[in-house]
């Protein structure tokens, strides 16, 4: 079958394939293209993906990035591609970057015209306003509140880049690669295939675990360096499940777990996590279910297990910080604003503790005391 034959078959006939993520193909992917994008010229491209914005046409990098998607699919499929068996950067290599560049692409993106790269600059201007202030505290009274549009013009001497010094061609190739890696989790979390499926792509991500006798039991540190401290121990002494990251889990590394739990019969999962006590921490531990339930995982139990009771109170007094840093943005704010009101900080106080400061015996215990309730969950 042509690539095309392909596609139109596994639309019709692929078992995790239903109304919806159908639906969701139909509106946000050119099903109906012929042609191949990496066949067609600059003037085709830009023609054929193209929306308006503010009265101006603008590329749809989003629209195209998911159609290369499902050509490859197509393509590898019909044997017309070798899977790419590497991590997902090697989509942008393989299939984004040639026609982005054959075809001088990036220079259609544009702050001015392209709303999601002008986020994606002001994302990477308040990463370098947040490092600025904790050398330079003395600029948060010269700055005042950064908008959520970003600073436009910056103090000449404050050091701050503005969104048109961000705006280069590294950082135009940057925010496709990381539209790809958005674009392809979109068709992952639709069910539409798998990371591990045609693409065969690669856990190469930080971050592992390992699954216990007691599969279902999942206890899960946002931290690779706790690995040996906490996750090494737990495995061995109560025969449970054990994963752990660096930061934010990825889902491919939670679907590539997840075929290690499903070999186990596990269905259901008592989670136990230990994240850093603040609002990041706890979007972490957050994520590692969503990520399971997505994969269709019920949940049998949650439990953040990190609280102030894990750490002494010169800990507390000493290594604690505040939550709300200089130049926060609206954002982080409301997430801090959640957290607190959930958990009250630390003796009241809008402060937050890394969970690293956490009391190692104090610790075992609550471990031991989730661990005894976990196991009577059906």
């Amino acid at each position: 079958m042509t690539w095309q034959e392909t596609l139109q078959n596994y639309f019709k006939t692929h078992p995790t394939l239903n109304d919806e993520n159908r639906g969701w193909l139909q509106k946000n992917v050119l099903l109906d293209l012929d042609q191949l994008i990496e066949d067609m010229s600059a003037d085709q491209i830009v023609t054929v993906f193209n929306r308006k914005v503010k009265g101006a046409n603008v590329l749809n990098n989003s629209l195209l990035i998911r159609t290369l998607i499902w050509q490859g699919l197509g393509q590898i499929l019909a044997g017309l591609r070798d899977p790419l068996m590497g991590n997902l950067r090697s989509f942008w290599y393989e299939f984004a970057d040639p026609i982005y560049s054959g075809n001088d692409l990036y220079q259609e993106l544009s702050s001015q015209k392209d709303p999601e790269f002008k986020a994606f600059l002001v994302s990477r201007q308040q990463k370098a306003i947040q490092a600025l202030l904790r050398r330079k505290p003395a600029l948060v009274s010269a700055l005042g509140p950064v908008p959520p549009s970003g600073l436009m013009k910056p103090p000449s001497d404050s050091g701050i880049p503005s969104i048109s010094q961000l705006e280069t061609k590294m950082a135009k190739r940057s925010h496709i690669e990381n539209l790809c890696e958005d674009c392809i989790q979109e068709f992952v979390t639709r069910e539409i295939f798998r990371y591990q499926g045609p693409f065969q792509f690669m856990n190469h991500n930080k971050g592992a675990g390992l699954v216990g006798s007691r599969a279902s039991l999942l206890f899960f540190v946002e931290k690779e360096g706790l690995k040996d401290k906490y996750c090494s121990r737990y495995f061995k002494k109560y025969n449970i499940s054990v994963l752990w990251s660096e930061g934010q889990p990825s889902f491919l590394m939670c679907e590539s777990f997840a075929d290690q739990l499903r070999a186990k019969k596990v269905a259901r999962i008592a989670f136990g996590g230990l994240v850093d006590y603040d609002a990041a921490g706890f979007s972490i531990a957050r994520t590692y279910r969503n990520h399971f339930e997505k994969l269709g995982f019920a949940t049998k139990g949650f439990t953040i297990l990190t609280t102030p009771a894990l750490f002494t109170e010169a800990s507390l007094e000493k290594k604690s910080s505040p939550i709300d840093r200089p130049g926060i943005t609206k954002d982080k704010k409301t997430m801090n604003d959640k957290w607190f009101a959930e958990t009250g900080g630390i003796n009241g106080k809008r402060r937050g503790i890394h969970v690293n400061h956490a009391t190692e015996s104090r610790v075992d215990k609550a471990v031991e005391a989730w661990y005894r309730q976990a196991i009577k969950f059906k």
